[in-house]
């Protein structure tokens, strides 16, 4: 009974070391055989998919050089007269920036598409999963759609540009960005609006073709109106002969004439029209100038100087003069 319980034990002992080192003999076969297989497509796709990636990388260096160097050489073709040059070129930077993020999109898709196929995995599957997944995704992302489709109208109306002062839904800014889902404006805090497409009710573009200095001149009302007209037509003379404001000016000052008569004032309205963009600067040399021609000739100011004065002696001598008290 020994012999046949220790013949026992020493062949489950056999077994068991046979089964362990048959178990490692797999697993180092399989180790090497993936070993063998990651080496064989470094060697023989390796070359083909660092290429594939050069490409990519030297594509994208290139369309960022072509379309920066023809943004200028496209306006100046279409463009040709100096004052509508510079807009021009802002509507073409729009449009360049458009296209080249979607052919940039096309490319990196096809690239990565290649380099797949060259790792051996099937794309079909990939594709016709990501076809679905995105019929599905359509029916949650209708705003996305929408700001996609606002934006593409936004971009072939050429309602807003690049470097244009609009305002949009009562938020006013520089138009920094226009993408197909987004318009970005910053305000002069430096504060970053970012207002998705889709949800753009009003827009107001003030540097389109032209803008203008929208001018209301309060005087006292005994002052002659004609006389402040030609104090503010002589002030938009000077503007136009300054070297800093010169080329900024498109026309001569438009008196509008008297706009209101109330509170003892007068409103004398016009206007200064600019190039694009160029009306703040403009209307505060006009101020500034017109300033000097009202102190000039004298004239009044609708709002009389107010001057208050504190004497204590007059509050001592108050105390003095108080009437006795007769309730005695």
């Amino acid at each position: 009974m020994i012999n046949i319980y220790n013949f026992h034990c020493f062949a489950g002992f056999f077994l068991a070391q046979e089964t362990a080192a048959a178990k490692d003999d797999i697993l180092h076969i399989d180790i090497s055989r993936h070993i063998n297989t990651i080496i064989d497509l470094v060697i023989t796709r390796g070359p083909t998919i660092l290429l594939t990636l050069i490409i990519l990388l030297v594509i994208n260096f290139l369309a960022n050089k072509f379309f920066e160097k023809a943004q200028g050489w496209l306006a100046s073709m279409i463009f040709k007269k100096k004052e509508v040059f510079e807009e021009g070129k802002k509507r073409v930077h729009t449009l360049a920036y458009t296209i080249k993020q979607i052919i940039m999109i096309l490319v990196w898709v096809t690239g990565i598409s290649n380099i797949m196929s060259k790792l051996g995995i099937n794309m079909d599957p990939i594709l016709a999963t990501a076809g679905i997944l995105g019929f599905a995704v359509s029916f949650g992302s209708q705003n996305l759609v929408k700001d996609i489709i606002a934006g593409i109208f936004i971009l072939l109306e050429d309602q807003v540009r690049v470097g244009d002062w609009a305002s949009i839904n009562g938020l006013s800014g520089e138009v920094e960005s226009i993408n197909l889902r987004t318009v970005i404006l910053r305000d002069m805090a430096g504060t970053m609006h970012i207002i998705p497409n889709g949800q753009i009710n009003t827009l107001s573009n003030e540097s389109r073709d032209w803008s203008a200095s929208m001018l209301n001149i309060k005087v006292d009302f005994r002052e002659e109106p004609d006389k402040i007209v030609e104090i503010m037509k002589k002030a938009g003379a000077e503007l136009r002969e300054d070297e800093k404001f010169r080329d900024l000016i498109t026309d001569d000052v438009e008196i509008f004439g008297v706009d209101s008569l109330e509170g003892g004032r007068m409103a004398i309205k016009g206007r200064i029209k600019t190039r694009p963009g160029q009306q703040w600067g403009v209307g505060r040399g006009f101020l500034k100038k017109l300033r000097d021609g009202l102190l000039k000739e004298g004239i009044r100011s609708p709002y009389p100087p107010v001057s208050l004065s504190w004497d204590p002696l007059s509050k001592a001598e108050a105390k003095e003069e108080r009437l006795p008290d007769n309730r005695d």
